[in-house]
């Protein structure tokens, strides 16, 4: 995925936490949802779910419990990317 310019990012395993500088959440939202192949299978893993809540949050997911991609847009434009197993039980099964 393309952030945009100036984004920076921490990162602990299995989760990006990315600050863009328009810190808005209708700037993250168009970049991401340009990019992702919501409603279709991504980087091997099926399509799972969405929870869009704008202009507060968005949240698309793909994968099983053994290995789910989770990509989340907060109000504030923060982005944050999750890879691994679900250990929240709110995966797809």
């Amino acid at each position: 995925m393309k952030l945009p310019p100036g984004s920076t990012v921490s990162a602990t395993e299995g989760i990006e936490v990315w600050e863009t500088p328009e810190k808005n959440y209708w700037t993250s939202f168009g970049t991401l949802r340009e990019q992702l192949p919501v409603g279709e299978q991504f980087e091997g893993l099926t399509w799972c779910d969405d929870d869009v809540r704008p202009p507060n949050f968005v949240q698309w997911t793909w994968g099983d419990a053994a290995e789910m991609i989770v990509v989340a847009v907060n109000k504030d434009g923060q982005i944050q990317i999750i890879r691994g197993p679900d250990t929240t039980g709110f995966g797809c099964y």
